[in-house]
């Protein structure tokens, strides 16, 4: 999982270098991370360490607006957890992950969630392009 977070802060970076200058406005656009975890047996690990993974996003400094969200009536993914967090930008995604990969008590709290059979089914970057 910790390559997993490396990898998607080295993306997020990446990408952020490749927007074309033109795309780059005084207010550039919104972000989301959405993670697909898949239906678990023991899913409320999740959401009982959802108060510990905001207190983790704000002693790093991280803003960003957290979901969590399970599939209802959508077939052989009902019961499918999914959190979605919304950075302002590429640049505070890849600054979110890089503090991330590097912070003890982020990876204590994704090793207890993958005790508990949740694992990533995928994960993907939108971009609000609402005009």
């Amino acid at each position: 999982m910790q390559r997993l977070t490396r990898f998607l802060g080295v993306l997020a970076l990446t990408m952020s270098l490749g927007v074309a200058s033109t795309a780059i406005a005084a207010d550039p656009p919104a972000v989301v991370q959405f993670v697909s975890l898949g239906a678990a047996a023991d899913s409320d690990v999740l959401l009982a360490e959802a108060a510990a993974t905001r207190q983790i996003f704000e002693r790093l400094g991280i803003k960003a607006t957290r979901r969590y969200l399970q599939a209802t009536l959508a077939g052989d993914f009902s019961g499918t957890l999914s959190l979605m967090i919304e950075y302002p930008n590429l640049a505070a995604l890849a600054d979110a992950q890089a503090k991330l990969a590097n912070d003890e008590e982020w990876q204590k709290y994704l090793d207890k969630i993958q005790a508990a059979g949740l694992r990533v089914q995928s994960n993907s970057l939108w971009r609000d392009v609402t005009p």
